[in-house]
């Protein structure tokens, strides 16, 4: 499927019948969630409409188990990877996970929702985050300081809103700031140095 996935061209859709439809809904339900996805984006080149309405289902249901304050914290943390590994690049995905996460939600729950979008692949990841880091508590503060760190185009975005003045040195905790300061980018220690200065 990986294979398809990435090598399938883009523009060629495929006249699809009501046995492939099938198939394909079968082999989404029969995957593992992290196989799912690739299963999903195939299906869109190939113009499957059943297969993105029961992806769709999926991650509705998934996002409800997230916003469940009742259910076990691990499977809410579970329901949050396997949201983000079904809609990668979708933004929309970042930003209702981040609606789920108040001051409210216990802090490992919070650190695990927030850790799911490590692997969204979101073009304004960062930027979604950034917008509710004002509003979060110091725990989650941490755990989105970690997301924008896992990446060099989100720790850039990261130390713009600081060089704006929309996040402080102190939002950094001190492993975090020395960790940009010793980055492997030379760029981004270059510009840590002088936004930490």
């Amino acid at each position: 499927i990986n294979g398809w996935s990435q090598g399938w061209p883009k523009e060629k859709t495929l006249a699809l019948s009501d046995d492939s439809e099938d198939a394909l809904v079968s082999a989404f339900d029969a995957l593992p969630p992290a196989a799912r996805s690739q299963l999903v984006r195939l299906g869109q080149t190939w113009g499957s409409e059943r297969l993105a309405a029961n992806a769709q289902a999926i991650a509705k249901s998934l996002l409800a188990i997230v916003e469940d304050e009742v259910a076990a914290g691990h499977a809410r943390i579970d329901a949050a990877q396997q949201y983000i590994a079904l809609l990668p690049s979708d933004c929309d995905a970042v930003e209702q996970l981040l609606q789920t996460v108040s001051a409210r939600t216990p802090k490992d729950v919070a650190a695990g929702v927030i850790g799911a979008l490590k692997a969204s692949r979101c073009e304004q990841l960062a930027e979604g985050l950034l917008g509710y880091v004002p509003e979060m508590t110091p725990a989650n503060r941490d755990a989105a300081m970690l997301v924008l760190l896992s990446r060099p185009a989100s720790t850039e975005s990261m130390l713009n809103a600081m060089q704006a003045g929309k996040l402080t040195r102190q939002d950094l905790a001190l492993d975090q700031q020395q960790a940009l300061l010793s980055h492997p980018n030379e760029t981004i220690r270059r510009r840590a140095a002088e936004v930490l200065a």
